[in-house]
């Protein structure tokens, strides 16, 4: 009868062996890694040394100096017209507060509101003006409405006067492309009383 050949027992193999069995399968993946590098490289090395290369000969003539032509000169930008926008009669700064005639005291707050329906181009704002002595003060300017539609100035009217008047107040839509208003409110006045 035949016996099965006999496996030394992993005990009884010397230190150096078991290493050996461990690192084994280790180098050979290195070598095989290695060999399959230099077949490739060198593979890589034939293709190059085959491919054709243009060779390109040196000129000999010359090359004439360039022809130096002024730049041509620039003419500044025209100014294009300004044509501002023509608004229907539907279309209007709606004042919406304060009421005409209120009166105020000198020490009170005044909060000046009105509506304007469309958006605001960039070149545009509102500007809030009070006449007073027979003069035209712009008070405020706004670009954006405050909420909605809606634009609001609140000012101390102790900053705007010194003394009890009766003064006038106008809202006017304006651009920065032009020299007069685009569109003006209705004119209110108020009462400062002391």
């Amino acid at each position: 009868m035949n016996k099965a050949p006999h496996l030394p027992d992993s005990g009884t193999l010397p230190r150096w062996r078991q290493i050996i069995y461990i690192i084994a399968p280790f180098f050979l993946l290195l070598f095989g890694l290695i060999a399959l590098n230099v077949l490739t490289y060198e593979n890589e090395i034939v293709l190059v040394a085959t491919a054709p290369t243009a060779v390109s000969q040196p000129t000999t003539t010359p090359t004439p100096f360039p022809t130096i032509t002024p730049a041509p000169t620039a003419s500044p930008p025209t100014a294009m017209p300004y044509s501002p926008p023509v608004y229907d009669a539907e279309t209007a700064v709606i004042l919406l507060g304060p009421p005409h005639d209120t009166h105020f005291r000198l020490q009170d707050s005044v909060v000046f509101y009105w509506d304007w329906p469309l958006p605001l181009t960039d070149d545009q704002q509102f500007t809030l003006y009070i006449q007073h002595d027979g003069q035209t003060i712009p008070i405020a300017s706004l670009n954006e409405p405050n909420l909605g539609t809606t634009y609001r100035a609140s000012l101390p009217l102790s900053d705007l006067l010194s003394e009890t008047a009766v003064i006038q107040w106008q809202i006017r839509l304006e651009s920065s492309f032009a020299d007069t208003p685009l569109t003006t409110s209705a004119i209110r006045a108020i009462t400062v009383l002391p």
